[in-house]
C-alpha cells in the first residue's frame, strides 16, 4: 500500500465523517440554556452512544492493510462536525464540577479555592 492512494481514503474518510456528524447533529436538538440537568445528561449519554454507534460501523470497513489512516481522518471529521457535542460536554462538566463542589461542601470536606467550610469565607 503507497502513501499515494491513502489520500483518496482520507478524503472519503472526511467525507463519510462530516456526513455521519452532521446527521447526528441533525437528530439532536439544539441545546439551551434552560435545559435541566436531566435532559443535558441524555442528550450527552444519547450523542455518545450514536458517535459510538457511527465508529462502530466504520471499524469493519478499515483495513489496515489498504488504509494507512487507520480512520483518524473519520474520527476527526466526525467531532468536528458535531458542534454542539463539545458545548454540551463542557456544560456537563461544569455541572458536574458545581455539584461536586456542592456535595464536598455539605460533607465539610475541603474543596480547592473555597477554603474550608468552617472557616470564615470573607477571611483570607
Amino acid at each position: 500500500m503507497s502513501v499515494a492512494s491513502s489520500i483518496p481514503h482520507a478524503i472519503v474518510n472526511v467525507a463519510a465523517g462530516l456526513a455521519v456528524g452532521t446527521a447526528i447533529e441533525l437528530v439532536i436538538p439544539s441545546p439551551s440554556s434552560s435545559d435541566s440537568a436531566g435532559q443535558l445528561g441524555f442528550e450527552v449519554v444519547l450523542q455518545s452512544a450514536l458517535n459510538g454507534l457511527a465508529i462502530a460501523a466504520v471499524v469493519p470497513l478499515l483495513d489496515p492493510k489498504t488504509d494507512l489512516t487507520y480512520g483518524i481522518p473519520f474520527y476527526a471529521a466526525l467531532y468536528a462536525s458535531q458542534g454542539t457535542f463539545a458545548a454540551r460536554l463542557e456544560s456537563a462538566s461544569a455541572l458536574a464540577k458545581y455539584h461536586s463542589s456542592q456535595f464536598a461542601q455539605r460533607m465539610g470536606l475541603p474543596v480547592s479555592g473555597l477554603g474550608r467550610p468552617t472557616e470564615d469565607p470573607m477571611q483570607f
